[in-house]
């Protein structure tokens, strides 16, 4: 997989160098603490000036910067077109406007960039899942137990994440930055969602610190995943019951 950053943002700062310098901060992240992580290969992250540039091909994933949301108020997604073709989005504005910055702490544009491509890498068709019990179906979204937890790298703010212990019983470690104490746990700046697959209810746990404004951001996720992960959810019910 190869992960091209380009940006359609107004914004004078969010320029060419940032660009480069994101993407080879995500690129040494994925090479050396995500793939390591998840005993898998690296991936390339490129910087790219236009859209047009970007190559049109099944193993690409274009992560675009842009100023305003084009769902309300979210701050990023990742997801995948008709054509079964990856992307990500990133948005400025409601990171600004919320006190965010560009490179640094957790509310930054960097952060916000590595969250959404480091959950690419895991699961690039956002349909993934783990049961934490018979009926409970938690997604492999890598980022959204451990928001609010993030790291510098070559003085880059990047996104804490799951590795695969986090996803069922046993040791750990269950993080990158070794934070959480047991599998399933929510950070208290994260949050989880859950199906139950009876009757294909969605609930939210939130930690204690998650901010009121970033909950407000998180239905999109709820209704992005719904209608793919039903469909994945029913035909793996429907195995079971063949096999």
């Amino acid at each position: 997989m190869q992960f091209f950053l380009a940006s359609v943002s107004k914004d004078p700062s969010i320029n060419r160098p940032l660009l480069d310098q994101l993407a080879n901060v995500f690129e040494l992240q994925l090479y050396t603490h995500v793939a390591p992580f998840w005993q898998g290969g690296g991936a390339r992250v490129l910087a790219v000036s236009s859209l047009d540039s970007m190559p049109d091909t099944g193993d690409v994933c274009p992560v675009i910067v842009f100023d305003d949301p084009d769902q309300p108020g979210a701050l990023g997604y990742h997801t995948y077109d008709p054509k079964d073709r990856e992307y990500a989005k990133v948005f400025w504005q409601p990171i600004k406007e919320n006190g965010g910055t560009l490179i640094q702490g957790a509310d930054s544009l960097s952060v916000t960039g590595s969250h959404e491509i480091v959950e690419s890498y895991v699961d690039p068709y956002v349909n993934d899942f783990s049961f934490v019990d018979a009926h409970t179906a938690e997604w492999k979204e890598a980022c959204d137990r451990t928001e609010g937890d993030s790291y510098e790298h070559v003085g880059v703010a990047l996104s804490n994440f799951l590795g695969p212990r986090a996803f069922r019983d046993g040791d750990g470690p269950y993080d990158w930055m070794r934070l959480l104490q047991s599998p399933w746990e929510v950070r208290p700046g994260g949050y989880v969602q859950r199906m139950d697959i009876r009757t294909g209810k969605i609930s939210t746990t939130w930690g204690p610190k998650m901010p009121a404004w970033k909950r407000e951001l998180k239905e999109l996720k709820t209704k992005m995943k719904l209608s793919r992960a039903a469909r994945r959810l029913e035909k793996n019910e429907a195995l079971r019951k063949e096999a």
